[in-house]
C-alpha cells in the first residue's frame, strides 16, 4: 500500500514488543530503504543478522531485490539477483529478474547471456525467450 511510515511504526512496534526478534529488525531495514534512510537500514540489517535472522537467506535476498527494484535501485538489485543465481544457479526465476534489469539499464549483451542460460534451464519456453530477444534489438 505503499504506507512506508505506517510500516516503519509497525516495525518499531515489533521491535518493542520484543527486541530479541531479528525479523523485527530486518523489516525496520526493508522500511529504512522505501523511506531512503539507508544507512538506517543497514544498522538494522546487521542487528537483525547478530539476532538470528539469515539475511542472505533466499526469503530475505528475494525481499531486499523486491525493495531496490521498488526504489529504482537497480544496481543493487542486480547484486541481490546474482547473489541468488550463486546460491541457486538453476533456479530460472532469478535469471529472468537479472536479463528484466539488464535489459532496463540498457545492458543488451548481458541480457542476452542470461536469456542465453535461460534457454538452457527450460527450453521449453524457447518462444518466449525469443521474444524478449527481440526487444533487446
Amino acid at each position: 500500500t505503499k504506507e512506508y511510515q505506517k510500516a516503519k511504526e509497525k516495525s518499531q512496534k515489533c521491535i518493542d514488543l520484543n527486541s530479541k526478534l531479528g525479523e523485527c529488525y530486518w523489516l525496520m531495514g526493508l522500511t529504512n530503504i522505501y523511506l531512503a534512510e539507508t544507512d538506517i537500514a543497514q544498522e538494522n540489517f546487521n542487528i537483525a543478522k547478530t539476532k538470528g535472522y539469515n539475511i542472505h537467506s533466499e526469503r530475505s535476498l528475494m525481499a531486499l531485490a523486491k525493495v531496490y527494484v521498488d526504489t529504482r535501485n537497480y544496481q543493487k538489485a542486480k547484486e541481490m539477483y546474482l547473489e541468488l543465481i550463486r546460491a541457486k544457479p538453476k533456479d530460472p526465476r532469478y535469471h529472468i529478474y537479472l536479463a528484466l534489469l539488464y535489459r532496463e539499464f540498457g545492458d543488451f549483451e548481458n541480457a542476452k547471456k542470461e536469456a542465453s542460460i535461460l534457454l538452457k534451464l527450460t527450453p521449453e519456453n524457447r518462444e518466449e525467450i525469443e521474444l524478449f530477444l527481440e526487444t533487446l534489438k
